[in-house]
């Protein structure tokens, strides 16, 4: 099982003057971050304006990453969105340039029931090799993925591997870790949370203090 290290920092993307992304402030804020203990860079999350990038300047911010720093630490690329068949065809183009893994979002918007996120990550993982990290934050989608959905994940889909938590419910965390395999990863999605999640056996956290 993939470990991506106890730290992961979801990484602001810079921008220059004119509102382009600063590639050259990517590579040295990625250097920067890992010299100075992350373990893992998720480049093109919600910190990192993923949601508005175009599909080439997240394949470029993915690689410049990559470049960067990737011999020395994990890097997880952003593939959300709510249209299935889009994410299959993103991940298409971005499985092969040496991501470590990726991370997808509980549609947000369109409210999806627990059978429609089971059908939805059932089939962006049966599309690619590549581990994924499910992201569930409810306070920004409006649909919470639910430990049990998870459960029914796991048991059919080798690569999913973990899970962002930014539920902030400490019951349903809890839940998560008793229904899951003891190999499966649950990261703090909230800076504040991740002592007690790390004390229930979470692997570390997705942060954004670490910047």
């Amino acid at each position: 099982m993939n470990n991506f290290g106890r730290v992961i920092t979801a990484m602001i993307t810079p921008f220059d003057q004119e509102g382009n992304v600063n590639y050259g402030g990517v590579s040295e804020l990625s250097k920067y971050l890992v010299d100075h203990g992350s373990e893992g860079i998720l480049a093109g999350g919600t910190t990192g304006e993923g949601a508005t990038l175009s599909e080439e300047e997240k394949i470029k911010l993915y690689k410049t990453v990559i470049e960067s720093v990737g011999d020395k630490a994990y890097v997880i690329g952003n593939a959300g969105g709510i249209d299935t068949e889009s994410i299959i065809r993103f991940i298409k183009k971005i499985e092969n340039i040496g991501l470590d893994a990726l991370l997808v979002i509980v549609p947000f918007y369109v409210k999806p029931t627990q059978e429609g996120m089971y059908r939805h990550f059932k089939k962006i993982a049966d599309s690619t090799k590549l581990p994924i990290i499910l992201y569930n934050v409810p306070g920004r989608t409006g649909a919470n993925i639910l430990p049990e959905t998870v459960k029914r994940l796991t048991d059919v889909c080798e690569n999913i591997v973990g899970i962002k938590d930014a539920v902030g419910n400490w019951e349903q965390t809890t839940k998560e870790r008793i229904l899951l395999p003891e190999n499966f990863l649950i990261y703090s999605g909230d800076d504040s949370f991740t002592l007690p999640l790390i004390s229930i056996g979470g692997a570390g956290v997705i942060s954004v203090a670490s910047h």
